[in-house]
């Protein structure tokens, strides 16, 4: 296959009958460009609404891009989409690594499976030919085992392999799909739709994209890594990853979800040092140029043997400052633990910290914790319940469907103690960051900032004070409004959202890295670059303007999936309870909270952006057509009548 092509290819997998077939959608995929956008369509053209999401009627459809397998920067994402059992809408995570390189050089740019295998299978993809297999012998096993073992039978240590763990096998909902070393494609329970069909894994072997393209986009990866050389900030992702985030060197003044949200302030901080100590290299990773990917062993003490291939800021988030653990080892234990069973460490941990404070409170009684004594800090009682979380032993059973399942079972109140968005327990600090708050709660995957968050509120204390690289001038420049950088004001953070909805909707679909983009420093990518080079694919100009409005249709397209299968109203796009009514209580955010009022003013011009309707947050039926969208192509692949856009 060439890198570059505009062609647009499925392969459709019937579990249950045993077959594959294969079409080309690039008639009505074009205008929703590929990856995410792709799948979208996919899921919207196969689904009945109503499905069960662990049955055998939903979906999985796994995507690649157009400019995966270029030398474009980056270029190296798969996007996996499907209806989550965790919230009953839409299920959408993404991965980088060399998985989605091999998939779309085998001539797959796309995978969907449909039906249930009657028995353990793992899918093999080696160059033209699908095959179904027999994971018997793989049952049971780690995502690490796993990958080792069909590696070592097919006698080919390239083949790529995204796999379950026992936590997909036994249909936790907290389970994750994991990709070669350790890259998890997190949230939303895809790894146990993966087990509720039976499919333990899929491999593949490519054997590499000819280059398909000309000078024109050589020019465009050579104008892109020259802006990557120029921050600063990927530089200093190189040398740490991101653990520094929070850190006392990388910024300070970040609130942190400190024992479940009751505090924002920890009462220890982690330095680098406490796991630089543990740090033995950083990982290559094919078509990325600086690689933030840092591999961590743990040598000596009770947690010896502990080896981590990616690691990052989220899990010392949500196993530090969270649970009050305050040994990195431990907490790189705890991530081992979640890559090998695949486990999402958000969602984990949540249920984890839920269960702590119901301790707290008295709602739990070591009796019931299978004699686990749950205090803040407590290592050990962290550990045991994720490896029982991973097999659904004894009390990890009803913490491994996550935090809100586990508080309807348990009542007593409980539930004011799970802390989520949409049934997905939350990780992010949301309280004096208006703009993030405003991108975590209303992402079309049930929370989480990697959708419409803005990072530029990070940095700055207040109005005016340290804003750094997201200065009033660079902020008018990108966005059009004077306070990119100011983390605690209401005011155009709406606009700013919906610019990084569209953009991240365009990177997910065209199969980039979003370190790659101004999502992180105003110097690297924009728009424009991401429209310059895929007009070098497409072979014709596309403007960074056509690109935008793909990615209005890309999340209009992820609205409607979720008011098809689980009927989200504006009801649903406010935050938790307790981040609206307790306020940050020390240091310079003191006082900050996310007031009803003020939500409603940004909700109302967030709808009112993406003309949505603001009394209900639902798409109407004119927005549709106003964005191109032909109601018939969300229902065929057959070709539309209305012209190709980009």
């Amino acid at each position: 296959m060439k890198a570059g092509s505009a062609d647009i290819s499925v392969a459709r997998i019937d579990l249950a009958r045993a077959t594959v077939s294969r079409k080309d959608v690039s008639h009505v995929g074009r205008p929703f460009l590929g990856g995410r956008g792709v799948n979208y369509l996919l899921l919207l053209q196969e689904l009945a609404p109503g499905v069960d999401p662990l049955g055998g009627e939903n979906a999985v459809a796994l995507g690649t891009g157009p400019l995966v397998g270029t030398d474009f920067p980056g270029a190296n994402r798969l996007n996996i989409a499907s209806i989550s059992p965790v919230s009953g809408g839409l299920g959408s995570s993404s991965a980088g690594g060399a998985f989605s390189i091999a998939l779309r050089s085998s001539g797959v740019d796309h995978l969907l499976l449909v039906g249930r295998a009657d028995r353990p299978v793992f899918i093999m993809i080696d160059e033209a030919d699908i095959t179904i297999r027999d994971a018997a012998p793989l049952w049971g096993l780690t995502t690490r085992e796993t990958c080792r073992h069909i590696r070592k039978e097919l006698g080919d240590e390239s083949i790529q392999i995204a796999s379950i763990g026992p936590a997909g096998e036994k249909l936790a909902l907290n389970a994750c799909v994991i990709l070669t070393e350790g890259r998890a494609a997190g949230r939303c329970g895809l790894g146990a739709v993966l087990g509720s069909k039976n499919v333990k894994a899929i491999a593949v072997r490519g054997s590499g994209l000819e280059p398909g393209y000309g000078d024109g986009l050589a020019e465009q990866v050579r104008r892109a890594v020259s802006k990557i050389a120029t921050s600063t900030v990927l530089e200093s992702l190189t040398r740490t990853g991101t653990v520094v985030y929070g850190t006392t060197e990388g910024d300070p003044h970040r609130l942190a979800a400190c024992k479940n949200f009751q505090f924002s302030e920890p009462a220890r901080r982690f330095r680098l040092a406490d796991f630089e100590r543990y740090h033995v290299g950083r990982g290559q990773v094919a078509g990325c140029p600086f690689s933030c990917a840092q591999r961590y062993e743990v040598r000596d003490g009770k947690y010896r043997g502990t080896v981590v291939e990616k690691f990052e800021g989220n899990s010392r988030g949500n196993f530090g400052e969270r649970l009050a653990l305050d040994d990195a080892a431990a907490v790189l234990r705890a991530h081992e633990l979640c890559q090998l069973l695949g486990l999402d460490v958000d969602n984990t941990s949540g249920a984890i910290a839920w269960a702590f404070e119901c301790y707290q409170r008295g709602l739990l009684t070591p009796q019931d914790a299978d004699g686990l004594e749950l205090e803040w800090g407590n290592d050990d009682a962290v550990i045991a319940l994720v490896n029982k979380c991973g097999h659904r032993e004894g009390f990890g059973d009803l913490l491994a469907d996550g935090c809100r399942r586990a508080a309807e079972k348990l009542g007593r109140g409980s539930d004011a103690f799970c802390v989520h968005v949409k049934g997905q327990a939350l990780q992010e600090t949301l309280r004096a960051y208006k703009g993030w708050a405003l991108g975590v709660v209303v992402s079309e995957r049930a929370g989480g900032h990697t959708r419409g968050a803005p990072c530029t509120e990070f940095g700055a204390v207040r109005a005016g004070e340290g804003a750094g690289l997201w200065s009033r001038e660079v902020s008018e420049a990108l966005f059009g409004i004077p306070n990119a950088g100011d983390p605690t004001s209401y005011e155009h953070k709406a606009e700013l959202v919906a610019y990084y909805e569209r953009f991240h909707a365009v990177l997910d679909s065209v199969g980039l890295c979003y370190f790659m983009s101004n999502w992180i420093d105003p110097r690297l990518l924009s728009p424009d670059d991401v429209a310059a080079a895929l007009s070098e694919v497409r072979g014709r100009r596309v403007s960074a303007e056509e690109v935008m409005l793909a990615g209005e249709r890309i999340v209009c397209l992820g609205k409607l999936l979720n008011q098809i299968h689980a009927g989200f109203t504006r009801e649903d796009d406010y935050p938790p309870p307790r981040l609206m009514e307790e306020p940050v209580e020390t240091g310079p955010y003191k006082g900050e909270r996310l007031g009803r009022a003020d939500w409603d003013r940004m909700l109302d011009e967030y709808y009112r952006i993406h003309n949505w309707s603001v009394g209900s947050g639902c798409v109407p039926d004119s927005t549709l057509t106003g964005l191109g969208i032909d109601a018939a192509a969300l229902r065929s692949t057959d070709p539309p009548s209305n012209e190709d856009r980009p």
